[in-house]
């Protein structure tokens, strides 16, 4: 009986423990369950390939402008883009009529002007006889205040000679006689001739000074009417101005023997008509085509991230239109120009030339380069890259780690220099990651540094 007990203990306890071994596989299975699994992959070394896609479009490598003089009334145009044109061959007509009416017009202010003229130069002739009338005076004028400037110091000198003389003859002749009443009346006598003799020396002074004043003020008065007239301004505007309009009666001459045509200068396709039936010409070119002897152009637009891989002489390929439906042949082509847009910063132009008979102005097409780096060492998916809200990059690999349930894989984050990339593949720098490191590359859920995941089955 007690052995019978006894095993159905061990029996007990054996269902015990089998349930206790199930129970722990089954929350282990379920804990593994709501883990994130990951994919991995190693770094390993390969090349970076871009491809760089421009659309764009043909255009003339040289292109021809014709212009007329503004204000010139059009009556009918006879070209339009995309029409071929032969040298000689009429692209417009100009309104006759208005031709004739602006001549006219034209005529009349010519001969105003030349009435203007000869009215000026009738009034200089008079002006110079003026000023030789001026020029004689100034002479007299001179001659005369010189000449009394110098009589004025004659005299001043003679009085000063003759106040010089008597007050010598009245020194010498000194009294011998010892009354003091003859002596003070000789001296008060003496003294008198001294001022006599210092007001003669001031008059002669001022007599120096006058004429020093009387030859600059005749001097100047002589170079303000012998100095050379200024040109008249008004007499060689007027000269300009009838000078242009008769190159404008000539040209408008020259319209009406052609009958108001407008001809093109040399063969080309036209590109773009800035005149209109009704309306008057302007300041820009009239007609633009293109020089059809010279060979075409493909234009294509490239981004700044495009253009780091592009440079002159970069050889490509292009296709123009619809290339499948054409069954046509990509066309080799080489970047001949490369730079800024003008008014769009950020963007770049290449051109390059087309082959004889490729290609039709207007055209659209499609430029491809392809672009292969040197071999980086470690390369990784663009999956595996992540960035921080400071736009830096970071991968997550797998490593191993002892947890209360044993080890376990989590998730460490690694911040890598990205070298180079191309929207599926980037180059990352040494030191951050090994060929030896699993980068994890995708995952069935979210999670962060330092969480266990758990490799995808």
């Amino acid at each position: 009986m007690k052995k019978i007990q006894n095993g159905r203990i061990l029996a007990g306890l054996g269902v015990f423990l089998a349930a206790m071994l199930f129970c722990t596989l089954l929350s282990k299975a379920i804990y593994a369950s709501k883990l994130p699994q990951v994919e991995t992959q190693n770094a390993k070394t390969m090349t970076i390939h871009h491809e760089v896609k421009a659309t764009g479009i043909v255009k003339p490598a040289r292109e021809l402008a014709l212009c007329v003089q503004e204000g010139l009334q059009v009556e009918e145009v006879l070209v339009m883009p995309g029409d071929r044109v032969e040298a000689g061959q009429p692209l417009f007509l100009l309104d006759t009529g208005y031709l004739q009416e602006l001549a006219g017009q034209k005529e009349l202010e010519i001969r105003k002007r030349e009435l203007q003229i000869a009215t000026l130069q009738g009034n200089l002739e008079l002006a110079g006889e003026e000023k030789n009338r001026q020029m004689q005076r100034a002479l007299e004028d001179g001659a005369l205040t010189l000449v009394e400037a110098q009589k004025r110091l004659e005299r001043a000198q003679e009085d000063e000679a003759c106040a010089e003389r008597e007050l010598s003859l009245y020194v010498a002749d000194t009294p011998e006689s010892d009354d003091e009443e003859v002596w003070k009346s000789w001296e008060e006598g003496r003294k008198a001739l001294e001022q006599r003799l210092l007001e003669a020396k001031r008059e002669r002074e001022d007599a120096q000074d006058g004429q020093a004043e009387a030859y600059l003020q005749a001097g100047r008065g002589l170079e303000d009417n012998f100095s050379p007239e200024q040109a008249d301004a008004a007499l060689g505007v007027e000269q300009m101005e009838i000078s242009g309009l008769q190159e404008e009666l000539a040209k408008l001459c020259s319209f009406l023997q052609q009958e108001g045509k407008i001809c093109a200068k040399e063969a080309g396709t036209v590109t773009q008509v800035h005149v209109r039936p009704g309306e008057k010409t302007t300041g820009q070119a009239a007609v633009t085509y293109a020089d059809v002897s010279s060979l075409l152009q493909f234009e294509a637009v490239l981004d700044k991230e495009q253009k780091k891989y592009v440079e002159q002489g970069s050889q490509g390929s292009l296709t123009l239109g619809n290339f499948v439906a054409q069954g046509s042949k990509k066309i080799p082509v080489t970047v001949e120009f490369l730079g800024e847009t003008d008014g769009a910063p950020g963007s770049f132009t290449a051109r390059m030339s087309l082959p004889e008979g490729s290609g039709t102005i207007g055209q659209g097409g499609t430029f491809v380069l392809q672009v292969q780096s040197e071999p980086f060492p470690y390369c990784i998916s663009m999956n595996a890259l992540h960035q921080d809200e400071f736009q830096r990059s970071f991968v997550y690999v797998l490593e191993e780690t002892q947890t209360v349930l044993g080890m376990e894989l989590v998730a460490r984050k690694r911040m890598v220099e990205v070298l180079d990339s191309n929207g599926k593949d980037a180059a990352v720098a040494a030191g951050s990651i090994d060929e030896t490191d699993e980068v994890i590359t995708g995952a069935t859920a979210d999670f962060g540094d330092g969480d266990v995941v758990r490799r995808k089955d």
